[in-house]
């Protein structure tokens, strides 16, 4: 059986797109700008709509994205265990355990080479949610660039 997307509201998608186009505007330098604040302000409005787990997800979606723009520090050494965590977040990601395989990702990013974790964690993300990448390829885009690193 397919893993199956996320289900999705419509507070929750216009959240990860206002969270999306904030991450932008960051990574453009322009995150102290008014446009920003609008940004910012238009999500804060529809907040106490989403469910917990949405509040969640979207927190986690921010996290990641700005752990793009974070500096570059080399992996610890590998362990048995972060190769079986990797694993395992595989694993879960095959079988649409989204959450899941973030959580592992996340926990065991340390050991492993940040552009590698910033694609799965992508990945991850743009399989989960179909709808909301699928048309735009905007998180795509900013994961594929944003790993580029000299």
């Amino acid at each position: 059986m397919a893993p199956r997307p996320l289900m999705l509201s419509q507070n929750y998608l216009a959240t990860i797109r206002s969270t999306v186009e904030l991450h932008k505007l960051i990574a453009a330098g322009k995150g102290d700008d008014p446009e920003a604040d609008e940004v910012r302000d238009a999500s804060a409005s529809t907040w106490a709509a989403r469910s917990g787990t949405e509040r969640e997800r979207a927190r986690w979606v921010s996290e990641d994205l700005y752990s793009l723009h974070e500096k570059t520090i080399a992996p610890c050494e590998m362990t048995r265990k972060a190769q079986a965590a990797f694993h395992k977040a595989y694993e879960a990601k095959s079988r649409g355990e989204w959450d899941n395989s973030l959580a592992l990702l996340r926990e065991w990013q340390a050991y492993f080479d940040p552009a590698l974790i910033s694609y799965l964690r992508g990945s991850v993300w743009f399989d989960s949610m179909p709808a909301m990448w699928g048309s735009q390829g905007s998180f795509l885009s900013m994961r594929v660039s944003s790993t580029r690193r000299t």
